[in-house]
This record gives C-alpha cells, structure tokens and sequence, in this order.
C-alpha cells in the first residue's frame, strides 16, 4: 500500500480525497505497522486540508496502535494482528499533537484529547493547559483538556486545578474538584463537604459526594453518613437523593 503523501493540486474533491479512499489508505498504513508508517499516520491526522472523518480514524488507530482490532477497519473481517509496541506511534504523535489541538476542528481535537490522555504525551502539556484556561470552548473539551494533562504529570496541574475549580463552569470545577482530591484526598473533605451542603450547582454537588465516596477516612464517612441519615428522614435535597 502507498504510503499518504501529499495530495494532488487541481480537483475540488476527487476520488482519492473521499472518505472511503483515504479510509483504506490509512487502514493499510496500519496494517502494515511500521514506524514509517506510523508517522504517515501522525502526519495526515495533522493535515489541515485533511478529511476529518480520516483523520479521526488516523489517531483513532495509532491511539489502538499497541493492541489493534482483530478486525479489519475496512471489511470488518476476522484479520488479526499482533500486539505491537505503543511507544512506535506515541513517538509520532508526540510531534504532531500539540499542533493538532491547537488548530483542529472540533471533532477532530476531541480525538486528538483522547489520544493524548492514553498515551500521557508530555510535549501536548502547554497547549492543554491554554485549552483548560480558555473559558471561551466548550466545557466538555477544557474537562478532556484537564484530564489529558493530568495524566501527564506536567508541573502545571497544581495551577490547572486553581483554574478549574475556580471556574464559572460547573462542569469544569466538578472535574478539578475530583482531580485535587485524588491528588490531597485528606485536604479536600473540608472542602468537598462545603460543596455538598452549599454548591451552586446540582453537577457539582452530586460530584463532590461521589468524590467524597473515594476518599478513604474517617471524615469522608462522617460526611457520607450525615448525608445517609437526611435521606433516610427525607430531609436531603431531590436532586441528593438521586445519588
């Protein structure tokens, strides 16, 4: 199989710029799995004049890179492949990722988070961490932003989780609210149980008790139990006592 070059000049949208081209063309750069074509992969994912469907497909694929689908993309048939090294295509997106999320589509960048939370890529951390403070996109994607950084462990989490749990946005704090309680489980049950019994939102207040629920101390369970005993007398808030 050819390996993704450039594309042709002179045609608005010929046959081998369709999604089904460039769907086989980017299943057989997987299949054949070498770290040459992991960085073809890398390369089209960050094409700007690339489809989005293929695309998505290219980093939905290196992300799977290291344990592929025992069926074929393309015809769906029973077509194993073995276990490869996930290093091979974490390497070649490490230098298209942060590009990638800075400049792509939406749906694309969704990808694009998922994929640089799975393979934890550190050289993406800056542009996370712009994405979480950028109160102007969408919440679900500064949520993504926040967790994809997490789990690089960039020197930025401390001041991303001041961000994020200061935030306008319920969604977005109820996810800094769970990450600096993994991060200081002891030095957050004061703080969560404020939230519980006093939050703005029903997201954060019902988050901050599953939080409360993980957090393994004697104050945790103090707060649980309080809450435990209002729903039993039915003095706990509706939206509680859904949970």
């Amino acid at each position: 199989a050819a390996m993704i070059g450039p594309l042709p000049q002179g045609h608005s949208m010929p046959y081998f710029m369709s999604d089904p081209f460039m769907l086989r063309v980017i299943n057989a750069n997987f299949r054949l799995g070498t770290p040459r074509h992991a960085a073809a992969l890398a390369a089209y994912a960050a094409r700007t004049d690339g489809l989005a469907k293929a695309r998505i497909a290219a980093l939905q694929l290196l992300t799977s890179w290291g344990q592929p689908s025992q069926r074929d993309l393309i015809v769906g048939l029973f077509r194993p492949l073995a276990p490869r090294d996930e290093k091979v295509a974490a390497a070649a997106l490490s230098k298209v990722l942060p590009e990638i999320l800075r400049t792509a589509p939406t749906d694309v960048r969704k990808q694009a988070l998922e994929t640089a939370e799975k393979f934890k890529t550190k050289e993406a951390a800056p542009v996370l961490f712009e994405l979480l403070a950028n109160d102007k996109l969408m919440a679900d994607t500064r949520v993504a932003a926040l967790k994809a950084l997490v789990a690089t462990g960039d020197v930025r989490i401390t001041e991303a989780l001041k961000i994020a749990t200061a935030d306008k946005n319920a969604a977005v704090r109820n996810e800094g609210n769970k990450y600096k309680a993994q991060m200081n489980p002891e030095g957050s049950i004061t703080a969560l149980g404020e939230i519980i019994e006093k939050g703005a939102s029903v997201i954060e207040r019902q988050g901050a008790l599953q939080t409360l629920g993980t957090i393994n101390d004697a104050k945790a369970d103090d707060i649980i139990l309080k809450w435990v005993d209002a729903l039993a007398v039915g003095k706990a808030p509706k939206e509680l006592q859904l949970e």
